[in-house]
């Protein structure tokens, strides 16, 4: 299954806590909203019924541009000998995956404990690319989980 969401990656956001007066107090998801916008982008490329069984995950999170990336005046499209390709800077990229994770529970697989192994990577745009979050999630058949894990899971023993 391929996702893809054009629009800023996002990572996740801590619980917030708020206390009250005379003790007590709650927390909250400061994020719900962004998550549910970022899902309706996706929704109609997500299966009709959830994964089942183990998955892979690979995303791709592809940041915008900042303006010091580019030249000025007549070459202003076209970037700096020094402008970066990789993103090296906040967000942290366990914690835009973590944002898609949680936002794909329940939608695309039923929990995201069911992803076994996942790659990940995050860059720059390039000259005139927008920037995205792209998602691939594959079950792991039987004998590929056999081959990289042993053969321990042939016997149903891990």
């Amino acid at each position: 299954m391929k996702i893809k969401v054009f629009s800023k990656p996002i990572a996740a956001a801590r619980p917030r806590f708020v206390s009250h007066r005379g003790g007590g107090g709650h927390a909250y998801n400061p994020q719900e909203t962004i998550a549910g916008k970022w899902l309706l982008s996706a929704r109609s490329q997500l299966p009709e019924k959830p994964l089942t069984g183990p998955l892979e995950m690979s995303c791709l999170f592809v940041f915008p541009r900042t303006k010091s990336h580019f030249r000025t005046g007549k070459y202003s499209g076209i970037l700096k000998d020094s402008a970066p390709l990789f993103h090296i800077q906040k967000p942290d990229l366990s914690n835009c995956l973590k944002f898609v994770e949680d936002c794909l529970n329940k939608e695309a697989y039923g929990d995201d404990s069911q992803i076994v192994e996942s790659h990940m990577a995050k860059r720059w745009t390039n000259p005139g690319e927008e920037c995205f979050t792209e998602i691939f999630i594959d079950e792991m058949p039987a004998p590929l989980l056999s081959f990289r894990y042993g053969s321990e899971m042939e016997k149903g023993t891990t």
